[in-house]
């Protein structure tokens, strides 16, 4: 980009990849977007995923209509109905005090309950 061209307003910059095409007509396609007056990036996959960046946001990666995941400045969430965690997990404000996560198994929970 050329210096004079760099100091002028943006606009909405669109990269649409379409595939999958049936008779001359696209039946899937994916996109790029940048909105450098919103600040915002999006790539978007023709299956749903996506990768959604924006100040206001942070960082969103959607993997379907029910699971995401979403992180900005001191917040991390997940929503998905299973969440797998390899390795040492530990949970607490401060690393150094935290307490070790422990989870029982299903089946021992079932006999403690009783």
């Amino acid at each position: 980009m050329r210096a004079e061209a760099a100091s002028k307003r943006g606009s909405v910059t669109t990269l649409y990849c379409p595939y999958d095409f049936n008779g001359g007509v696209p039946q899937k396609a994916h996109v790029l977007a940048l909105d450098p007056e919103g600040e915002f990036v999006s790539l978007i996959h023709s299956d749903g995923l996506a990768l959604f960046m924006d100040p206001d946001n942070g960082i969103t990666l959607r993997a379907g209509g029910s699971t995401w995941l979403n992180l900005k400045d001191g917040k991390l969430e997940v929503v998905a109905t299973s969440i797998l965690l390899q390795g040492n997990v530990a949970v607490g404000a401060n690393p150094a005090m935290a307490v070790p996560l422990a989870l029982v198994p299903p089946a021992r929970q079932a006999r403690a309950s009783l």
